[in-house]
């Protein structure tokens, strides 16, 4: 009797056998570890023996067709194609080993690797705990999210890479909605190969779930340094950045220059309506939304960046110094040493020790009670003092908005300037390093980006007297 024989495993391993014998997709994306490769070896650098690039790290197993190997210190499996039979590769994606792809001893015919050809090599550093990007400002690394979280205006990040362009993935948390059209909005001005003018186009990062998003594209080729600076005010929104990646290869991170300064501020040094212009707006803290403020072309930022120097903001629209002049929580007297006004986490004041400390604070104050505006300035620059040095330069500078609203009118006064002059002459005596500094009056409550610039400069040019 003849056996009948079932055709149906028959049909599976002949399918089987048809899968095996295709090969990798062209298209595959490998993200390798940033800067781990010259320029000129990341064009290449799939082009040996190696089938995977993963991590820096040793002691991780992979399996192929049965063989076994050990991930050696620079992070690149030892698979070469003799020892492969019909099984998987790796690759890298997100930082993650999270994916395999199946593959054929054919794919490997004449002992040749994966190429470049077949993957796309994007070099990627994960968050600023890697020491190839710079962190600026009181930047919090955000473990749950193994992401940088920027709140204060000027934070932001500087990486170098050889290449043509820069993504990250971000996203938004917004901190209070500002008003009926606006909810989730951050906004960033980039600097490219040393650019000074952060009266840029804005960069605007919208989505509240983490998105790649271009940072700049369309560069030649070649080495470049791209810095960005956030430019919305903390009540607005923070921001979350993680997996800088290039087309290239990053570099060894910039530089960071020497000297350091630090400003705390009100909506004036966080840039409050200053792309209005001096057009009779409402002077009204709500009005300061994204799309009208940037806060990386103030006073403070245009000083810094023409002094070539680091700096860190702490600054929100409609705040005090003191508590007692609107009865305010969040005045700077009580919150100078968190990460941000919208987050009251401790910040560790010894991880930037400034030369320089700009104050830019009273506009709000004079409208309320000044009675304990000189003490509790005074007690304010003596607590940072005792932290940074005595010997830190203090400067106080203030004339924008010298004066009060008296039935709905402002009406010009010394009042404040005479206060913060006190408070100068008296620490002054006391053996701090003070100084002031009075910018043009401004006729309207926040100054725009020409009065911004002018102000800089002044200050610059004050900065530059005591030799800096």
């Amino acid at each position: 009797m003849k056996r009948k024989i079932c055709v149906l495993p028959i049909l599976i391993f002949a399918l089987f056998l048809a899968a095996c014998g295709g090969v990798v997709r062209r298209t595959e994306t490998v993200y390798v570890p940033g800067g781990d490769y010259e320029p000129e070896q990341a064009a290449g650098v799939l082009t040996g023996r190696a089938t995977y690039l993963g991590e820096p790290v040793s002691g991780v197993t992979v399996t192929a067709g049965g063989k076994t190997a050990v991930s050696n210190r620079s992070g690149v499996y030892a698979l070469r194609s003799a020892e492969l039979a019909d099984g998987e590769i790796l690759f890298h994606k997100d930082g993650y080993i999270d994916a395999r792809k199946t593959a054929t001893k054919a794919d490997f015919a004449g002992g040749a690797a994966v190429n470049a050809e077949m993957i796309k090599i994007i070099p990627q550093i994960p968050n600023g705990t890697d020491a190839k990007v710079n962190l600026y400002g009181r930047t919090v690394y955000q473990r749950s999210d193994g992401a940088d979280e920027f709140f204060n205006v000027a934070a932001g990040f500087e990486v170098a890479f050889y290449g043509t362009e820069l993504t990250a993935e971000t996203r938004t948390l917004a901190h209070k909605r500002i008003n009926q059209n606006y909810t989730m909005h951050t906004t960033w001005r980039v600097l490219v190969d040393g650019s000074t003018d952060p009266d840029l186009p804005s960069l605007d990062t919208k989505s509240w779930m983490f998105e790649e998003q271009t940072i700049v594209s369309g560069l030649p080729l070649g080495v470049h340094t791209v810095k960005v600076m956030k430019s919305d005010d903390p009540l607005v929104s923070s921001c979350l950045v993680r997996n800088y990646r290039t087309d290239g290869a990053f570099l060894p991170a910039p530089e960071k220059p020497a000297l350091k300064i630090e400003a705390f501020g009100d909506s004036i040094t966080s840039g409050g309506d200053n792309l209005l212009g001096w057009r009779g707006h409402p002077s009204n803290s709500e009005d300061v939304v994204p799309h009208n403020s940037n806060g990386a072309a103030t006073y403070i930022t245009y000083a810094a960046l023409n002094l070539g120097a680091q700096l860190n903001v702490m600054s929100e629209v409609g705040i005090c110094l003191t508590q007692t002049a609107f009865g305010q929580t969040k005045a700077i007297e009580r919150i100078y040493g968190q990460i941000s006004p919208e987050n009251a986490a401790p910040w560790d004041m010894t991880k930037y020790i400034p030369d320089i400390v700009v104050v830019g604070l009273g506009t709000n104050d004079q409208n309320g009670n000044m009675a304990d505006f000189v003490s509790s300035y005074k007690t304010f620059i003596k607590n940072l003092a005792a932290v940074y040095g005595k010997g830190t330069v203090f400067v106080l500078v203030h004339g924008f908005w010298d004066g009060r609203h008296i039935d709905g009118q402002f009406v010009a006064s010394d009042d404040l300037q005479a206060k913060i002059q006190e408070v100068a002459d008296d620490l002054k005596a006391d053996g701090y390093d003070m100084h002031r500094v009075r910018f043009e009056h401004c006729p309207v409550l926040h100054p725009d980006v020409g009065g911004h610039k002018d102000a800089g400069d002044r200050l610059t040019a004050y900065l530059k007297g005591l030799g800096y």
